[in-house]
C-alpha cells in the first residue's frame, strides 16, 4: 500500500521504450466506488491537452518511479470520456473535513492510503485532540469535495498528562527562587569608629590614625587658643597644636 505523498511527483517510466514519459501530478479519485482510478501526467506536450494513466495500466509503484509496460497505456482525456467527470467533480478528499453520520466533527483528512489496486484503504485523520488516527474504508460513508462522512465513531477525550510531584528539595529551590528578598534594613548609622589609643600603639603612630579625620566640635586649649574649628580637618599643624597643649585625648573624642 502506498500514501499519496508516496506517489505523485514520482516519473512514469516505461519498461518497453525504456523511456521518461512524464511524471505523475493528481490523483483522479471516483469518489462512488472509493478508488483512484487513475493519474493525470505532466509532461513537456502540456499544451497538447491532459494525459491520464489508468491505475489499472500501472505495472508498479516503486520508491523512485511508476512502472508501466508501454507509452500507449497512457492515454489522452480526449480518448478518456469516463475520466472527465472525475476532472470536473475534482475531489481530493485530503483537506477536507470528517463529519460522522450524527453531525460532530471529528476532524480533518491528512492522507489516503492506496492498496495495490488503487482503492483507497485507509484514511489518515488529524482528530478534534490534534492526534493522527487510522480509519479503515468500512468506517467511511461517503467521499465528498468539501467533506468526508464517516460512521460513527466515538471520540475518547485524552486524559490530561498527570502532574509529577515535585521533589521537596526541588520544591524548596523553587519557593526561594521566587520569592521577592526584602529590602535590607539598615539600624541607624551608630559611630563605632573609636580613636581610643591601644596599648601596643605608640603616641606616634596613635597620631598619625587622627589625620584626615573632622571635627564634631570646636576644641581650644585651656588658654582658649583654637586647636581646630568645627567641621576642620586634622592636619600636622593641628596635631601640633593639640600636642603642644595636651589636647591630643580631647581631639580624639572630638573627631568623627
Amino acid at each position: 500500500m502506498k500514501k499519496s505523498i508516496n506517489i505523485l511527483g514520482l516519473p512514469i517510466i516505461s519498461i518497453t521504450e525504456c523511456s521518461e514519459l512524464g511524471t505523475s501530478k493528481c490523483l483522479m479519485i471516483d469518489a462512488n466506488k472509493g478508488i483512484v482510478a487513475g493519474i493525470l501526467i505532466e509532461d513537456d506536450e502540456w499544451f497538447r491537452g491532459a494525459k491520464i494513466l489508468p491505475f489499472d495500466a500501472i505495472t508498479a509503484i516503486g520508491g523512485d518511479a511508476i512502472t508501466i509496460m508501454n507509452d500507449t497505456d497512457i492515454i489522452p482525456l480526449t480518448e478518456g470520456a469516463d475520466y472527465e467527470p472525475l476532472l470536473v467533480e475534482n475531489i481530493k478528499i485530503i483537506g477536507t473535513k470528517v463529519i460522522t453520520k450524527t453531525g460532530s466533527l471529528y476532524g480533518k483528512v491528512t492522507e489516503i492510503i492506496i492498496d495495490d489496486a488503487g482503492k483507497i484503504a485507509e484514511c489518515e485523520i488529524m482528530n478534534s485532540h490534534n492526534a493522527v488516527v487510522t480509519l479503515s474504508a468500512d468506517k467511511i460513508s461517503t467521499y465528498g469535495k468539501h467533506v468526508t462522512i464517516i460512521e460513527n465513531v466515538e471520540i475518547e477525550p485524552i486524559a490530561p498528562e498527570p502532574i509529577k510531584p515535585t521533589p521537596l528539595a526541588q520544591q524548596s529551590k523553587i519557593l526561594k527562587s521566587n520569592q521577592i528578598d526584602p529590602a535590607p534594613i539598615h539600624p541607624p548609622l551608630m559611630k563605632t569608629t573609636s580613636f581610643i589609643k591601644p596599648s601596643h600603639m605608640s603616641d606616634d603612630e596613635y597620631k598619625k590614625t587622627l589625620l584626615g579625620h573632622r571635627a564634631k566640635f570646636r576644641l581650644t586649649t585651656d588658654s582658649g587658643v583654637v586647636i581646630i574649628e568645627a567641621g576642620g580637618e586634622v592636619t600636622q599643624e593641628v596635631l601640633q597644636k593639640a600636642t603642644l597643649s595636651k589636647k591630643i585625648p580631647e581631639l580624639a573624642l572630638c573627631l568623627q
